[in-house]
């Protein structure tokens, strides 16, 4: 495949140092170009995710990925991502902006955070790294 052929979606789910090499982008997820519905096939929520499983990796954080295209034992309502991170569990559900969760997901989230644990709505990769890095004690 050729530079001129890698469509957006593609460079978002590339590794990190494949991107700088091939595209100069840089480390930062920040810096990804923009998912552009018109010419890209997938879904940007998915884009965001396959990010974020990379960056949690790269970061050598262990992520538990719920992914909805599989048949899946956990719990009605688990979100999208489990993350160990600096000695603490987070749990990380991606939403396109503007989308509410599901009453399932609503319940789970009411559930943890009765037992004081945070479930975190969030929109993009960045968005989640930033949330582990900033609050991590």
């Amino acid at each position: 495949m050729k530079k001129d052929e890698v469509t957006e979606a593609m460079k978002h789910c590339m590794a990190e140092a494949d991107r700088d090499a091939l595209f100069g982008i840089g480390r930062s997820l920040g810096h990804l170009p923009s998912y552009d519905s018109e010419k890209d096939t997938i879904p940007p929520e998915v884009v965001e995710q396959r990010n974020f499983a990379k960056a949690c990796k790269d970061r050598g954080w262990r992520p538990v990925w719920h992914k909805t295209n599989k048949r899946s034992t956990a719990n009605v309502g688990c979100p999208d991502f489990i993350v160990g991170a600096y000695a603490t569990t987070w749990w990380m559900e991606f939403k396109k902006p503007g989308e509410e969760l599901r009453p399932d997901q609503a319940a789970f989230k009411k559930q943890l955070k009765q037992n004081g644990i945070e479930m975190y709505v969030v929109h993009s990769a960045a968005e989640a790294v930033a949330i582990i890095e900033r609050n991590h004690v």
